[in-house]
């Protein structure tokens, strides 16, 4: 693990459902290889699992290297990104959840015991490697085995999966005691803002843009003093943080599509090609083609 600063990073809030109450199982998918940073967060928790490839977790202002078998922690509302090594595209196992719904969804009355714990006792997050924290690593890989062998309607299915979470942070509470504990404790600030954050994601989906007057309404607050509150939280002002969520919406669509740069210039919510391309060449110092040729070519999955 090592310490670094990511205050030049931009940062988002990533809008994630809570997939113990939808699908009940982790998502599988590739992390691109890429250049370009962006660390994000969103106010659930998220449990990954490394199936193959390498690469370097960042999470605040600390830097974790992963391998096949590793697992990763994320808290709510901790600002992390996960990154390829150059070479070498990875395959994960993602979960993101809420601790509460998973142990009312399992017959547990001790979902408040448990968040205190997440919030209060936790003094690890990132990576964890099977040869340093075999007992978590193996927590995780029995979740994940009765989330995505078992059919929901399987005898005690619920309560095994609820069992996994609460060993898994029990665990991590006691291996986190004689650590200094983490600030994982949501930001008030953060929260009063999240209603508009929430707004952005979605209408980022479908190519709008969203005033400044609905986002402070949708926050019950003035426009200048949403203004101040989302500056203090996100270091962008509103118009700027919309912009580089679209950027980055056209950054996923140039290296995951073959779609033009014309119809991702519409889809990513720019009206005019030419608009595009200034704000595109603005943001990342090249234009969209030539952002695709340097780094399409290194996203072999």
């Amino acid at each position: 693990m090592l310490n670094r600063s990511n205050d030049d990073l931009p940062v988002f809030y990533t809008r994630h459902n809570d997939m113990i109450m939808g699908s009940g199982k982790p998502i599988i998918a590739s992390l691109e290889i890429n250049d370009f940073s962006y660390l994000h967060y969103h106010d659930c928790l998220e449990i990954g699992y490394c199936v193959s490839g390498k690469g370097i977790c960042l999470v605040e202002d600390k830097q974790y290297a992963f391998k096949k078998g590793d697992v990763e922690i994320i808290f709510p509302f901790q600002k992390h990104l996960s990154r390829n090594s150059e070479k070498e595209s990875s395959i994960w196992y993602w979960l993101t959840f809420h601790p509460h719904s998973l142990m009312k969804k399992g017959g547990f009355l001790a979902e408040t015991k448990l968040e205190q714990a997440i919030y209060n006792e936790m003094g690890l997050c990132g990576i964890f490697s099977p040869e340093q924290y075999p007992e978590i690593v193996a927590l995780v890989e029995q979740f994940f085995g009765e989330l995505l062998e078992k059919d929901h309607a399987s005898l005690y299915h619920s309560e095994l999966c609820a069992l996994y979470v609460y060993q898994l942070f029990i665990c991590l509470a006691r291996v986190s005691e004689p650590l200094p504990k983490l600030k994982v404790r949501q930001n008030v600030k953060l929260q009063t803002i999240s209603p508009a954050l929430d707004i952005i994601s979605h209408a980022v989906q479908k190519a709008n843009t969203p005033s400044v007057e609905t986002l402070a309404s949708s926050c019950n607050m003035s426009v200048s003093n949403f203004r101040k509150v989302f500056f203090e939280v996100t270091g962008l002002s509103p118009k700027r943080y919309i912009m580089k969520c679209f950027i980055n919406k056209a950054q996923q669509l140039l290296l995951t599509t073959d779609k033009s740069i014309s119809e991702i210039c519409i889809e990513a919510g720019f009206g005019d090609i030419s608009w595009f391309n200034r704000k595109f060449l603005s943001e990342t110092d090249m234009t969209p083609s030539a952002f695709r040729s340097k780094y399409s070519k290194r996203l072999a999955i």
